[in-house]
């Protein structure tokens, strides 16, 4: 069985990687929408409209 330090620290990489991939995917994003990473990433917060 795997202690609660092991535990933490597999989570703590699990969250590590997906933070480093989700930077990389908002600074490769931001250029075609002529916007900086951090706007790329708060364009996501806002939902699609349908008219």
């Amino acid at each position: 069985m795997a202690l609660k330090k092991d535990k933490f620290e597999q989570m703590n990489r699990l969250l590590r990687n997906y933070m480093i991939n989700m930077k990389h995917f908002y600074t490769e994003l931001a250029p075609e929408l002529d916007v900086t990473p951090q706007q790329a990433h708060t364009l996501f917060y806002i939902p699609e409209m349908s008219i």
